[in-house]
């Protein structure tokens, strides 16, 4: 358990990446600074989670997807800006979250590409290799966050350029492709046509069921919401000067049938009323 509690990002990844992707990656943590933050907020992930790895008794492979997972969620985490009560986000800091920004979305796109194309799978010394359900695990966990990162650059903003808006744009794609999806719309509003009456409620039924290939068969949106509430709080909006921005873009890919039913949308709804008043 000591190795677990010592091991970086770096080791991590060298267990499924190939020499050149490895490179890659490491060059565009380096060109983002990224490298030392990156490895301090996973080592702290990691050791929190030392206990209930060790007590649940986890196989390699799930020990495994469950790192993917949090170097991914950690990427994300390094690069949202926070703007703290003393000062604003200034030009300069808006450049430098663009850069970092632009390293993590051609880093994410680079581990999906790699952990998802069979061509690409290499043998390493662990012999790590990710099954369907593996993935399907991978997208779910990490699907909501890099689509609010995408969000970001997709429309007219200081913070982004041409160049983060293609990388996004093509992030984005990918996603939808590992999540079955035909566009950016099906991924938000998901696939299944619910009866009146379904208590949706329950959706976990619906995402957990094998007979749908869909990573979200009900939609990411009501993940965007969940995921973004934290940050458009009455006492936490102003410090999270993306997170209006990113629900606003999402808002807008949605058509308006999404929601099958009268019940699921109040309880959405309700999101706008008490979240930013």
């Amino acid at each position: 358990m000591a190795d677990e509690m010592t091991e970086n990002v770096s080791q991590m990844l060298r267990t499924f990446l190939p020499g050149d992707k490895l490179r890659e990656v490491d060059m565009l943590l380096k060109k983002g600074n990224l490298e030392l933050l990156l490895d301090k907020t996973y080592c702290e992930w990691l050791n929190s989670q030392t206990c209930m790895m060790s007590n649940v008794g986890q196989d390699i492979d799930s020990l495994v997807k469950e790192k993917i997972v949090a170097i991914v969620q950690k990427l994300v985490q390094c690069v949202e800006p926070t703007i703290s009560d003393e000062g604003g986000w200034d030009r300069e800091k808006m450049v430098e979250y663009e850069t970092q920004a632009s390293a993590v979305m051609t880093i994410c796109h680079v581990l999906l590409s790699t952990l998802f194309n069979d061509d690409n799978q290499k043998e390493t010394g662990s012999g790590v290799t990710l099954d369907s359900t593996c993935r399907r695990f991978i997208m779910k966990k990490v699907g909501c966050c890099l689509v609010a990162l995408c969000a970001a650059h997709m429309s007219s903003q200081l913070w982004k350029s041409t160049a983060s808006k293609t990388k996004a744009g093509e992030l984005l794609s990918l996603i939808c492709t590992h999540c079955h999806c035909s566009s950016i719309p099906e991924l938000f509003c998901g696939c299944v046509e619910v009866e009146s009456g379904v208590n949706l409620r329950n959706e976990k039924h619906f995402e957990d069921s094998q007979t749908f290939d869909r990573v979200f068969p009900l939609g990411l949106f009501r993940h965007v919401l969940d995921y973004l509430r934290p940050q458009l709080l009455k006492d936490t909006w102003k410090k999270s000067p993306l997170a209006s921005h990113v629900l606003v873009w999402c808002t807008m890919q949605v058509k308006v049938n999404c929601f099958k039913t009268n019940e699921e949308f109040p309880k959405k709804a309700d999101f706008f009323m008490y979240s930013i008043v």
